[in-house]
């Protein structure tokens, strides 16, 4: 899973844009992780409810990318 974040640029497209990003993007984003992972996509409604318990924006990158990666394995 980490290869496919990295494959997606997770530092440059989403992380570095904050919280203006929508929570469409995130969504695209998680699928597509999961896409190349072999994983089943999850709904929009499990990864709103995963993003209210994550801080995939926080400062430091190391943190919001283990977030990230808890929010695309649906662990939250």
């Amino acid at each position: 899973m980490g290869r496919a974040i990295n494959r997606l640029r997770f530092r440059s497209n989403i992380w570095k844009k904050g919280s203006n990003v929508g929570i469409t993007c995130i969504y695209q984003m998680v699928n597509d992780v999961r896409f190349l992972s072999s994983l089943d996509p999850l709904t929009y409604k499990q990864v709103e409810e995963g993003y209210q318990y994550r801080t995939i924006f926080a400062e430091n990158y190391r943190y919001a990318l283990s977030e990230f990666r808890a929010l695309c394995w649906g662990d939250w």
